[in-house]
């Protein structure tokens, strides 16, 4: 397979999603937005930690590295225009890779890896499901990924199956898709025999990815960040009047929740709550040392009958417990929502059900109601997924609208379309003045190089 099968069709597993999502963006759309969902973003978006050190001088360091490795002018990093903290890295693709250095040698992984891959990663142990016998380390060989059976995780063939070994059992192996070339660091033995680890470097890519700030040795300086992801931060910071408010981030993990403050100095009394318990201990974990000094504290303030002091965690390593916050404590929320995640790029294949979608929007009304609770009147709530689905974007947008003393104000600045307008569809959308308050990402426009993203932005009566 050629690298022009990046621009077949995403797979959607239920025909009923697809007559769904036909149905709420139209024919067209959606047949842009499933072609383009196989072909990662080019563009990447860091997000500088501006307590750590300043935008030009990140600039300068990326460019520097470019510059080195003998990048044209038009590739080079930039400002973003509007985001002035954030640096987009251009890349290229899809490129036609010329495969025959690998002399029939092949190295098969896993879909999701395969997706990591058109990323800008390598090939790491755990996601190699086949290869053809006797590689080497330093082997030249064929990187493609794998495509499960239609209805089915499986792909046909066992982890370790070799390539071309058995004509008989050809016929079960998995359609692929080329992806570049790459040079073994192991052994085909020690691939399935390690648990970590890279197994083979690409060295020529379908999409190129540009990976500087690893490069140039400013990871710790910058956030690895979708720009569209980095507009919904700042349409919260945009309601702020400064010093002494307190925001909440109501969100999937831990992450959304530590990439909003780095930016802007000391917290002002910020608060992150995780979908999952163990992702607050994930993000703060404590070292044996810590408890050990903890659990002394603990026993001598017992001693003297003083109150303990409750850490991020007890002494016997459980969560501290937390009395929870009064109605309106907040100025600001950012409900950054569990989702079906169908406009993430690149994606080969998803498998959700209507059952699922409709599901799914219904457990983000649950979170977005205690997100408006949460907010004092006079308040913003800014609420984003990373979806296509109309049911989980605009349709929540109505039903926060209709239930809720809300009111929908313009998401600025300005980066993403209009949202989706259909007054007569079941549920119910939005009208035109309010579909050009929310921004809508589509991945279908080939100008915009996005995820599909949607963001709404309300103040609270």
């Amino acid at each position: 397979m050629s690298a022009s099968h990046l621009d077949a069709d995403v797979t959607i597993d239920a025909e009923g999603v697809r007559h769904l999502l036909s149905e709420g963006l139209g024919p067209a759309r959606f047949q842009a937005a499933t072609r383009r969902l196989r072909v990662p973003p080019l563009t990447t978006c860091l997000r500088v930690n501006s307590a750590r050190a300043s935008p030009a001088d990140l600039l300068r360091l990326l460019r520097g590295a470019a510059e080195a490795q003998g990048t044209p002018e038009a590739a080079l990093p930039r400002l973003h225009p509007l985001i002035p903290e954030a640096i987009l890295i251009p890349g290229s693709g899809p490129h036609s890779v010329d495969y025959s250095a690998a002399e029939g040698r092949e190295v098969v992984i896993v879909r999701k890896a395969g997706e990591a891959v058109l990323r800008g990663a390598d090939v790491f142990v755990p996601g190699v499901l086949a290869t053809t016998p006797g590689l080497c380390p330093g082997d030249v060989v064929v990187v493609s990924i794998a495509l499960e059976r239609p209805g089915s995780e499986r792909y046909g063939i066992s982890r370790g199956y070799r390539l071309g070994s058995d004509p008989g059992l050809e016929a079960g192996v998995p359609p692929r898709v080329r992806v570049g070339l790459g040079r073994c660091l192991l052994s085909r033995a020690d691939m399935f025999r390690h648990e970590r680890g890279v197994g083979v470097a690409l060295v020529a890519r379908v999409a190129h990815i540009r990976r500087l700030a690893r490069e140039a040795g400013v990871e710790a300086l910058v956030t690895a960040y979708r720009a569209d992801a980095c507009r919904c931060v700042r349409g919260l910071a945009a309601g702020s009047t400064g010093a002494g408010e307190r925001g909440a981030t109501c969100a999937e993990g831990a992450g959304p929740a530590a990439e909003r403050g780095p930016s802007s100095g000391p917290p002002q009394g910020d608060v992150a709550g995780a979908r999952h318990p163990h992702e607050s201990q994930l993000a703060a974990p404590i070292s044996e040392g810590l408890r050990r000094r903890l659990e002394r504290q603990a026993l001598a303030r017992q001693r003297h009958g003083q109150q303990l002091i409750l850490s991020a965690h007890t002494a016997e390593g459980r969560e501290a417990e937390c009395p929870g916050f009064d109605p309106g404590s907040f100025d600001h929320v950012l409900c950054d929502v569990p989702c079906s995640a169908l406009g993430l790029r690149p994606r080969f294949r998803h498998e959700q059900t209507v059952e699922e979608l409709v599901g799914t929007a219904q457990y983000q009304r649950r979170i977005l109601a205690a997100g408006v609770g949460a907010l004092r009147p006079g308040g913003t709530m800014v609420f984003s997924t990373c979806t296509i689905s109309h049911l989980e974007n605009e349709a929540n947008v109505r039903w926060l609208l209709d239930s809720f003393p809300l009111r929908l104000v313009p998401a600025l600045p300005r980066l993403g379309g209009p949202g989706l307008v259909a007054p007569q569809a079941q549920p119910p959308l939005l009208t035109a003045a309010e579909a050009a308050m929310v921004q809508r990402f589509d991945p279908g426009e080939p100008a915009s190089d996005t995820i599909g993203f949607f963001i709404a932005k309300f103040v609270k009566l």
